[in-house]
């Protein structure tokens, strides 16, 4: 298993288009999106603040870049899925890479999710807590003492998209890490 990008990089979705990131003296991030819209992201939260009046989060694909994106000095990034969940959205990252105690730097630096360590910590976060992909859903929903569903699991990442399907191969697999238990008990003294 490896961290993986997004089939099509998020091509027609509103995250899709790069944005700049610009890191300020106060350790804040300013971030400028295509049509112009900004941001100050929190360094300690996470959380972004409108800069430009009546900000909406993300741009219209088809359009061409504002004048306010073409002369930032900030990086270009793009925010498609990456790593195992597959993080999504420039304010994903934001709030992820706080979460994870590490600053704003997945937003600075969004193929650090790429690294395996660091895409299980993102997916272990978001199934324990509900955050960031998991849209609220937690791994314990779906799984204690008796109950093992699934297919209902499947709405932490994409709703039920596949489920059914995603649910028999994670049958298969729970299966063959049972089968494959090992007995680790000492043997008795001779």
């Amino acid at each position: 298993m490896k961290p993986v990008t997004e089939f099509g990089r998020g091509a027609g979705r509103n995250y899709f288009l790069p944005v700049k990131v610009e890191k300020l003296s106060t350790g804040n991030v300013l971030v400028t999106e295509f049509d112009g819209d900004q941001f100050e992201i929190d360094s300690l939260s996470g959380k972004a603040v409108a800069k430009t009046p009546k900000a909406t989060l993300g741009a219209v694909c088809n359009i061409k870049p504002n004048s306010s994106y073409v002369n930032n000095k900030g990086t270009e990034n793009r925010y498609y899925g990456r790593g195992y969940t597959q993080l999504t959205w420039w304010s994903n990252y934001a709030r992820a890479s706080v979460a994870l105690g590490m600053g704003l730097q997945l937003l600075l630096k969004p193929d650090l999710v790429l690294k395996p360590e660091i895409a299980y910590r993102l997916m272990s976060h978001g199934m324990r807590t509900g955050e960031g992909f998991a849209n609220g859903h937690r791994f314990s929903d779906y799984f204690h003492g008796d109950i093992t569903d699934y297919v209902n699991a499947r709405r932490m990442v994409n709703g039920l998209n596949r489920a059914h399907e995603i649910a028999e191969i994670a049958k298969k697999f729970e299966k063959i890490l049972i089968d494959s238990k090992v007995d680790l008990k000492c043997p008795e003294p001779a």
